[in-house]
């Protein structure tokens, strides 16, 4: 049972694609401010799950913020302070860093673009770049920039240090400790890479193929290398 601190609990989400069950009875919860790793292979689960909690992917089971039962749509999913920021397809290409932000800056909050820049400020410097001219580090820190604005609750992120330099890395698990501890933030991270997982999050559930099959409450050089064991011997699968 979820303590009486929690934000988030999810309740039996499964997702089916036909009869190919991509996720199945996923529970969890989180108290406000915690990050937690989805660790696994390719086709564990993880993005399915992200779009599950956001609302983006048809599923059933529930969630709930502060003890609240979300309706299961994405636009119900976004006014409740869910934001999806996803491995792929993420930003606008054609368009410039501020007209992105722009673009993101339609739902009433107290984050504002000047707020992103703050964090960001590598994205002040790039702000009349397109996007899509962008490195990998800057569209996922506008990514982020554009998730964050309207002040959300939840932020999902979908593999964040997928094909970026380990400063990059660095410096985005950085800024990501800045965001949870100035709003507040409740993070739900998808990672296949587990040695970054305790710069990102507090602790992690193991996925394969929709199932929970092992989770750690710590993240000690013992549990880092059985996740990584699993992480690896599921891919080997």
């Amino acid at each position: 049972m979820p303590d009486p601190d929690t934000y988030v609990e999810i309740k039996n989400l499964t997702v089916k694609y036909g009869n190919t069950t991509a996720v199945e009875n996923f529970s969890s919860h989180l108290s406000s401010g915690n990050a937690l790793a989805i660790a696994g292979a390719n086709g564990a689960g993880k993005s399915s799950l992200l779009g599950a909690i956001a609302g983006l992917i048809p599923a059933t089971g529930e969630v709930y913020l502060q003890k609240k039962l979300l309706p299961n749509t994405i636009l119900d999913r976004l006014k409740t302070g869910i934001r999806l920021v996803p491995e792929h397809s993420k930003i606008y290409p054609t368009m410039t860093v501020s007209e992105n932000l722009a673009v993101s800056d339609r739902i009433i909050g107290h984050v504002s673009i000047d707020d992103v820049f703050h964090w960001f400020p590598r994205l002040f410097e790039r702000r009349k770049t397109i996007a899509g001219n962008l490195s990998g580090g800057e569209q996922q820190m506008l990514a982020i920039g554009m998730s964050i604005l309207g002040s959300p609750k939840v932020l999902l992120l979908d593999e964040p240090s997928l094909g970026l330099s380990v400063p990059v890395i660095e410096n985005l698990a950085e800024k990501l400790g800045e965001l949870r501890a100035a709003l507040n933030l409740c993070l739900i991270v998808a990672e296949s890479d587990a040695k970054w997982l305790p710069a990102f999050t507090d602790n992690v559930i193991v996925l394969d193929r929709g199932q929970v099959i092992a989770s750690f409450d710590e993240y000690t050089t013992d549990n880092i290398q059985r996740i990584e064991h699993f992480i690896v011997g599921l891919a080997a699968a």
